[in-house]
């Protein structure tokens, strides 16, 4: 463009092809092509006059070098539209207009209000993103750096940006977004680049407006150890917050300025295992001291509670993605793990002390079971807690009886022979009427007892010779912390309530019940306890014998006559060896006959014969198998075990040897 011009006309306007040539210029200099300035024309004119009077040769390159003169001295009135002062009038009139929208207006707070973990200088970061993505018509996938990974994924989640296939894959802002300020260009002559920070600037405080943040889990952390005793618990939380307040500091940084990424995740790793490790320990849960800090946080995939947040930590932290970017997602999933574990600690510390649930005695759904109980309690919403108790207490007897007389006894005929006359009658004339009405009959006979019969087989406090004999032989020695007139009382108060709860009697089951049914609840959570123990009792070396046959028994043995022994050949044992050998561990829900007989193929006797053998027999007893099973931990009435081969007999320990 040297063409010297002798007229101000020619250089502003010129012929149509000059006006076309410099429109293209300006486009291609802009930096929104989609907004290009306009320059006023009294801006231009003073300039040329400027020349004139200067005698310098006046070329369209010369008057667009004074030009871009003003502008870098921070003169921008020359512009349609000024982006550098904006009136606050016109800024609300924007916002309004964006948010017109309402998937914009949506997607807008989410990113400022709905991301609680981000700091007010990483909304702004996400923010000039979004900006840089528009005036650039898209960030190509291969062009991201690795610290702007995190910016992008919060802008992704929004749904402020969307990816699109032109040849390789873009990142690009939505449609809605493009679409509103296409409109705010037409009527303000304002773009996304000129607004977007200034119209939001009330939402984006500058970090260091606050040079000794307070932060709220800290807060949180300290109260609770005050309270706390000054045990283990207190100083593995102490340990978690020390490091917790290391790692938010950390956080303040872009991932840009993060000198070691893998310290950092080593210390996300450390802090949630420190807080694993506290809860623990408050619940009486053995840790396991020699795991490292990352298989301590498997604890959570098996608890009756298991935020995914922490499978998504693990999964994070062993996938195979660099140090540097596995970093800022290793960072983000512990800033929502970690307040999602506390809050869960806290929680159950402040609700422990109306009615603690103990752990590791329970099933995870009886534990579920007795917290939902809990919160009923809190909200005096007795009949409920009746009604679930009632229903889960009944349906966990009647597998237990089933299950305990199937271990002694054997089957239906030598079952049935322990129980009292009423009961039996009962149970014939129960199956009689169902085989009638043509309905399938349940293997166990005990589901076909009233609630009040339970008493006269486990107890003999109201006569019953057959209750008084199962007593002694069996449930004195389930129920230990119990005498048979607790266990009798118990059994009543079950049937007083299930009559109540079947009769939908909501106004017997009231406030002034409150003290009878925080006793029922009490009494069910040692019940429950105490039949899942049981469980484990049966593979206890006081409880089994093994010569040719096994038998049980939970009277020392002194009830042989009545045991009927168990038969099983060196193929059954081999083919529980074959199920072990497949997986390094295996959970065994004791409890479960159904389960048990389709996961190892045998009948449920001949498993729970060969699984004590294996586990308690003597040296004598289990010689020729020359393999041991090994009980790792338990929760309730399932155990976790596994198998190995004996290699020496000299250095095989076995509790029963001495029998």
């Amino acid at each position: 463009m040297n063409v010297t011009c002798n007229k101000f006309s020619d250089v502003i306007t010129g012929s149509k092809e000059l006006q076309a040539t410099k429109s293209r210029a300006l486009k291609a200099f802009a930096k929104n092509p989609e907004n290009p300035r306009q320059i006023e024309r009294l801006f231009m004119e003073k300039i040329y006059k400027g020349l004139q009077f200067n005698r310098q040769e006046i070329t369209f390159r010369r008057i667009m070098r004074e030009v871009v003169n003003e502008f870098e001295a921070g003169h921008f009135d020359a512009l349609s539209a000024n982006p550098i002062k904006i009136p606050s009038a016109m800024l609300k009139d924007i916002r309004i207009l964006l948010e017109q929208d309402p998937v914009v207006k949506r997607q807008l707070h989410e990113l400022l209000h709905g991301l609680k973990s981000l700091r007010a200088g990483q909304k702004r970061r996400c923010l000039d993103l979004l900006i840089y993505t528009y005036v650039n018509d898209g960030l190509p996938e291969s062009e991201i750096r690795e610290p702007n990974v995190p910016f992008l994924q919060q802008l992704d989640r929004s749904g402020l940006i969307t990816k699109v296939l032109e040849g390789t894959l873009v990142w690009k802002i939505s449609k809605n977004l493009y679409e509103a300020n296409r409109k705010i260009i037409k009527y303000c002559g304002l773009s996304l680049e000129d607004y977007l920070l200034k119209a939001y600037s009330d939402e984006l405080p500058e970090v260091k407006q606050k040079p000794k943040p307070r932060y709220e889990e800290i807060d949180q952390i300290e109260i609770m150890l005050t309270l706390m005793e000054r045990r283990l618990a207190h100083a593995l939380l102490s340990d978690a917050k020390s490091l917790h307040l290391k790692i938010l500091r950390t956080q303040e940084k872009y991932p840009s300025l993060w000198e070691k990424p893998a310290k950092i995740i080593s210390e996300c790793v450390e802090s949630l295992a420190k807080l694993t490790s506290a809860y623990m320990s408050y619940e009486r849960i053995r840790i396991p001291y020699r795991k490292k800090s990352l298989n301590i946080l498997w604890f959570w995939k098996d608890f009756w509670w298991s935020p995914e947040t922490i499978q998504q930590f693990v999964r994070a932290i062993r996938s195979e993605l660099d140090v540097k970017r596995k970093a800022p997602l290793v960072l983000a999933l512990y800033r929502e793990a970690f307040p999602q574990v506390f809050n869960f600690f806290k929680d159950e510390y402040e609700n422990s002390k109306q009615f603690h649930i103990p752990l590791t005695k329970l099933k995870n759904q009886e534990i579920k079971l007795l917290h939902g109980c809990r919160y009923f309690w809190r909200e005096n919403k007795y009949k409920e807690i009746a009604d679930r108790l009632v229903n889960a207490i009944e349906r966990k007897l009647r597998t237990f009886l089933y299950d305990i007389f199937s271990v002694l006894y054997g089957d239906f005929e030598h079952r049935i022979k322990w129980l009292d006359k009423d009961s039996k009658n009962y149970i014939v004339k129960n199956t009689q009427k169902d085989i009638s009405a043509g309905f399938s009959l349940s293997n166990n006979e005990f589901q076909q007892l009233s609630r009040a019969q339970y008493r006269n087989i486990m107890t003999g406090v109201h006569g019953s010779a057959a209750g008084r004999r199962n007593w002694k032989c069996i449930f004195s020695t389930v129920f230990n912390n119990w005498d048979e007139k607790d266990l009798d009382n118990y059994l009543s108060m079950l049937a007083e309530i299930s009559i109540r709860v079947a009769h939908l009697k909501d106004e017997s089951i009231g406030i002034a019940e409150q003290d009878y049914v925080y006793k029922f609840m009490q009494k069910s959570t040692r019940f429950l306890m105490s039949i899942n123990q049981a469980y484990l009792k049966l593979l206890n070396p006081d409880c089994f014998r093994y010569t040719i046959q096994a038998l049980f028994s939970l009277n020392n043995f002194n009830d042989i006559e009545t045991l009927t022994s168990i038969e099983f050949t060196t193929e059954n044992v081999q083919k529980i060896q074959e199920v072990f050998e497949r997986k390094s561990y295996i959970r065994i829900p004791l409890d479960d006959q159904e389960y048990i007989e389709g996961f190892f193929g045998l009948d449920f006797r001949k498993t729970y014969a060969i699984l004590a053998l294996l586990s308690i027999g003597t040296i004598d007893e289990s010689k020729g198998f020359k393999i041991q099973l090994k009980i790792v931990d338990s929760k309730g009435s399932e155990i976790r075990a596994r198998l190995s081969k004996i290699i020496s007999w000299a250095s095989v320990s076995y509790k029963g040897k001495q029998r």
